[in-house]
């Protein structure tokens, strides 16, 4: 058997992964950005993330899964409704787009509390700024100007006016650990292990 070397990470994430209709209403809502300002997620990236590792050790991957399972073994699957567009660091100056989470958002903050425990335990490095339950859309694009920047605001700030809001429900049933690879295309995430919530 071929063995790890010890200094090899990956870069991953844990997250709740997102059912097909649910990718279908938030495209239709990226179809509102201009793609000159924004550079939307693929269908296939969108989910919402509930730690972020970054660039982890395999040899905690082991770890990591029993982790996951764990939690989602304590965790009922809960109902949760999109709801309105929002953006960081602020609508005036749209960095990252996102969709927030309505009903449900208090669950998902929950089990996102509970991990981000285990992984303290687990002495498992992750990015630790406070959970805010969120759907990433997209990032506005590197090459934008200061001046471009408040363009794709003003811009944004109108579409805030004109779509009064988003409201798809879902059902969140299931963890994943993902692992993102950085391309110059766009990152590539692949799960590595999703366990299902109790009775999902």
């Amino acid at each position: 058997m071929q063995r790890v070397p010890p200094d090899r990470t990956e870069r991953l994430f844990v997250s709740i992964p997102l059912q097909p209709e649910v990718k279908e209403a938030l495209l239709n809502v990226q179809g509102y950005l201009p793609t000159s300002f924004f550079k939307p997620l693929g269908k296939e990236n969108l989910h919402l993330t509930l730690a972020f590792l970054g660039d982890t050790p395999v040899e905690v991957l082991p770890a990591l899964k029993e982790i996951l399972d764990d939690i989602a073994g304590h965790t009922p699957p809960f109902s949760s409704e999109l709801s309105g567009l929002g953006a960081f660091p602020n609508p005036w100056e749209p960095r990252v787009v996102w969709v927030g989470i309505d009903l449900g958002s208090a669950e998902a903050a929950r089990v996102s509390d509970a991990l981000r425990a285990r992984l303290k335990q687990e002495k498992v490095s992750f990015d630790t700024k406070p959970t805010r339950p969120h759907i990433t859309l997209a990032y506005s694009r590197k090459h934008l100007s200061r001046q471009e920047l408040r363009k794709a605001g003003e811009l944004f700030s109108k579409l805030l006016r004109e779509v009064k809001g988003v409201r798809q429900s879902m059902r969140m049933e299931e963890i994943a650990l993902v692992k993102s690879e950085l391309r110059p295309e766009g990152a590539i995430h692949t799960p590595l292990h999703i366990a299902r919530f109790a009775g999902g």
